[in-house]
């Protein structure tokens, strides 16, 4: 059949020529976006708009838009634009507009952005992953979970794990041998949030090859399927993606997970098991509507029966699941940036060991939770690692309702994402002069009073800051202490200075791993 002209071989070529030009003329628009608004941008790649380096994974996801920052404030920018292939991205750089956008005008940026499909995948319905009134709702339950109190009601099995841990650091120490920091870190968080979450003794420090831990880091591999998945979330339209029934989670893995929590949750409430753990305060929020301190698991009274403020059991794994993943890939980072810079800086570790001494002496050498939080110097020295190496280096918000830039007549439109560039503010030499050095004291009372709110934001601002933070400093601190108490820690030669960072996915994950030796401490 001949459509244009006397030969349908030319006719598939024009129609291809057609196609190309078609698509060209679309993406030159869409990647004029940017310019149409007046607002600065960096200039883009055929097919990839800004993220050819990403794709390609030469640089870290997130990393690509911090320098976006760097070149739009050396241009005297609060602001700029970069793409996502043909998506716009906004970039704020002024640190008025970003506390503006995480907290003065929250509800214009409530929603992390992130694709969640509760029904056809329904681990990712976590609280990172909502937005809305069922956010907003979920995390008033969930807020009393997370008190001084509740804290202090699960620091008794995250000690526990902290002990072993340093059973395997006096067996480093006996023989000498180096070992990888954030292996044994990641063993220890595992075990932590697997008890203090949801009562389970993985003992993955001893058994790092048992079944839950093997199942459950498949998550944060930086694999090219989980990259894949992470970039898609933000490119893709979420409605599409649930119409096609895309999956975050791996469903070997969902399988696993799920599985696991209802058999739990089935024996706790066949058998009315009460411990002091994540999982209990779920329970309670699942069967009563309600967190209490009696340690019962069904409603006590008509008016908990009636209450509207239960939780389903999906969202009970969920959250489990969310809970599981924030706490304990995360903080062993944490933990094992801090021994790397600790290692690193040996008047710094010789401080934070006379601190620990002097403040365990008071309580007869026992750690508990309130001799923790009297080492002040140990509290400015994780805020300092957590300033150099942050879990993710952007914090992506999306634009919920129409927001009109202050001072401006520009309009960030509604449903536009939003990356604050976390890691250069970070590493501003106009916020933290001689940012690569590792300097506790920038986090003293006096120098953190002269500084912007929005110049230090691991856990995010605002909002929908992190409601784990209190449990994530805990178990850090918990391992500082485990590790420094009695042993002196140095760099091992295997180790690459300056660190390096994988540039797969989008978490910051050291090249090469950190090694170090430890040493018994001459008293």
């Amino acid at each position: 059949m001949v459509l244009l002209t006397t030969s349908f071989l030319y006719d598939l070529v024009l129609f291809g020529v057609i196609l190309v030009t078609t698509f060209i003329f679309y993406y030159n628009y869409k990647v004029s976006y940017w310019k149409r608004k007046g607002v600065i941008n960096r200039k883009t790649v055929f097919p990839y708009g800004n993220v050819e380096k990403i794709v390609k994974q030469q640089v870290l996801f997130g990393l690509e838009f911090n320098s976006m920052y760097n070149d739009f404030k050396k241009k005297g920018e609060r602001y700029g634009g970069g793409y996502l292939f043909t998506k716009p991205v906004f970039i704020p750089c002024d640190l008025d507009l970003v506390k503006d956008i995480l907290q003065t005008n929250f509800n214009h940026f409530s929603s992390h952005g992130i694709y969640c499909n509760e029904k056809g995948d329904p681990l990712s319905g976590h609280l990172f992953a909502l937005d809305g009134e069922i956010w907003r709702n979920l995390r008033i339950k969930l807020t009393p979970t997370f008190t001084l109190g509740k804290m202090k009601m699960m620091f008794k099995s995250l000690n526990e794990c902290g002990d072993i841990f340093k059973q395997v650091i006096e067996k480093h120490s006996e023989t000498g041998d180096k070992f990888e920091i954030k292996d044994l870190t990641s063993r220890l968080t595992i075990d932590i949030v697997a008890s203090a979450a949801f009562g389970l003794d993985t003992n993955t420090i001893e058994d790092p090859e048992n079944d839950f831990a093997t199942k459950c880091t498949t998550f944060v591999a930086p694999g090219i399927q989980t990259f894949i998945a992470q970039v898609l979330q933000f490119f893709l339209p979420h409605w599409f993606l649930r119409m096609a029934n895309f999956k975050i989670v791996d469903q070997t893995l969902a399988t696993f997970f799920l599985d696991v929590i209802r058999k739990t949750v089935d024996y706790r409430e066949k058998n009315n098991v009460y411990r002091k753990d994540f999982l209990h305060l779920l329970l309670q929020l699942k069967n009563r509507g309600v967190v209490s301190d009696d340690g019962k698991i069904f409603p006590q009274n008509d008016g908990e029966k009636n209450s509207d403020t239960f939780i389903t059991f999906n969202q009970l794994a969920a959250l489990c699941f969310g809970f599981y993943f924030a706490g304990f890939d995360s903080s062993a980072n944490v933990i094992s940036y801090a021994i790397f810079e600790l290692a690193s800086n040996p008047d710094v570790q010789k401080k934070l060991q006379a601190e620990i001494k002097e403040v365990l002496g008071k309580y007869d050498g026992e750690l508990t939770y309130d001799s923790l939080n009297e080492m002040k110097y140990m509290h400015m020295a994780i805020l300092e690692t957590l300033r150099k190496y942050p879990s993710v280096p952007i914090l992506p918000r999306q634009c919920t309702k129409d927001y009109k830039i202050p001072g401006t007549n520009k309009v960030i439109k509604k449903g536009t994402t939003t990356f604050i560039p976390t890691m250069a503010i970070h590493y501003d030499p106009d916020i933290y002069p001689d940012p690569d050095k590792f300097d506790p004291e920038r986090f003293s009372d006096e120098n953190k009073a002269k500084r912007h709110p929005s110049t230090w934001m691991p856990f995010g601002l605002g909002p929908r800051e992190c409601i784990g933070l209190r449990f994530a400093l805990m178990q850090v601190k918990v391992c500082l202490v485990k590790v420094l108490k009695d042993y002196d820690v140095t760099l091992n030669e295997k180790t690459i200075v300056p660190l390096t960072f994988q540039k797969q996915g989008i978490f910051l994950v050291s090249e090469g791993g950190i090694w170090i030796n430890v040493s018994k401490q001459n008293y």
